[in-house]
Order: structure tokens, then sequence, then C-alpha cells
């Protein structure tokens, strides 16, 4: 038996090979996880979360997660701040190859 075969993975390990997560840099790698143990987030709601005041440092990481299919828009809602509708995203279910979920 390989020494391979008998090791197990972290579950959050799984979840990111599953996604093709490892495949994006540090900040895209950092939004997923936010989402993913904070559930449906706003632009707005990632950046403060994770400590940004200006929203272009993470909302083109989640428009290239949305683009690749790891994360999904899930609805709309009134931002507090400034009054206008915006995306509330989520990770997609199930693992995801080629931006196409299994």
């Amino acid at each position: 038996m390989s020494r391979h075969a008998s090791h197990r993975m972290h579950a959050n390990s799984v979840d990111a090979y599953l996604t093709g997560i490892e495949h994006f840099g540090e900040r895209a790698r950092a939004v997923f996880e936010w989402v993913r143990v904070h559930g449906p987030s706003t632009d707005r709601n990632v950046m403060a979360g994770l400590g940004y005041t200006d929203p272009n440092a993470t909302r083109p990481r989640i428009s290239e997660l949305v683009e690749a299919g790891i994360l999904i828009e899930v609805g709309n809602v009134r931002d507090a701040v400034t009054g206008k509708t915006v995306r509330m995203v989520d990770v997609r279910r199930g693992p995801v190859q080629m931006g196409m979920v299994l």
C-alpha cells in the first residue's frame, strides 16, 4: 500500500481542490475562504470582512471567481451605504472543472 493511499486531507484542502481555487492568487483565495465561511455576501461585506477600505481590493477577485464558476451570484440586495442594488455571491457547491460544476 502506498504512503499516499492512507494520507488524509483536511476538509478545507479537499474543498479547495474540488473547486479549483488553488489556481488563483492569494487574495482570490482569501475572498473564496471568507465567502465559504460567512455565506452569501456582497462585495462590500467581503471587502470589510477582509479589512480593506477600497472596493477594488476585492471586487475584481470576486468577479474572476464568479466568471470561473467558483462563486455564483445568488441575488441582489440594497447596499446600506450607497442605496444601490448590489449582487450577493456564495460558493458554488460541488466540484468545478474548467468553469463547469460536476
